[in-house]
């Protein structure tokens, strides 16, 4: 739901709007075969540490969005109130990266070997919360060291479809 759509349904006194969390959520999902940069797990926690969740999902979605940490969202019923939040930690992020052999280089990008810690991040167009959120994740993501490309796509790349 857009933001300005949102505004003037709430602004018309003739109409009476609910809002309720429904299933779907979007996620960023690694390649973590063998010989993939992700494949390592230290590199998918620091991506974790370098996003201000909470924050980043309120304003990628205007304030309608909800942080999710675990793959089932939270209005099912098999949601668990347990599984602990994505923390912010920038210092813990960069410690995790170096342990995995990365050296912090000139340009503020961690490489390893000459090969950046850059990474590509498709987004399928359609909801403007994915790209947006997208976008913000990248700026916090190079205070990390970590570089990432938004490229934007119309519709699934197909090398997606070779699974």
């Amino acid at each position: 739901m857009s933001s300005d759509w949102t505004d003037k349904v709430l602004a018309d006194p003739n109409l009476k709007a609910a809002q309720y969390p429904d299933f779907g959520y979007y996620y960023i999902g690694f390649n973590v075969r063998a010989g993939h940069m992700y494949s390592d797990l230290n590199l998918r926690k620091a991506f974790t540490m370098c996003i201000d969740h909470d924050k980043t999902v309120d304003v990628a979605t205007s304030g309608f969005g909800i942080p999710v940490y675990a793959d089932i969202p939270p209005a099912s019923w098999a949601y668990n109130t347990a599984v602990p939040k994505y923390t912010l930690d920038v210092a813990g992020a960069k410690t995790l990266i170096e342990s995995s052999g990365w050296a912090l280089g000139s340009d503020g990008i961690y490489a390893k070997a000459g090969k950046k810690l850059s990474t590509t991040l498709y987004v399928r167009q359609g909801k403007p919360q994915r790209v947006k959120f997208a976008q913000l994740a990248k700026d916090q993501l190079k205070a990390c060291g970590i570089d990432i490309i938004v490229k934007n796509l119309t519709s699934a790349p197909s090398w997606s479809r070779t699974f």
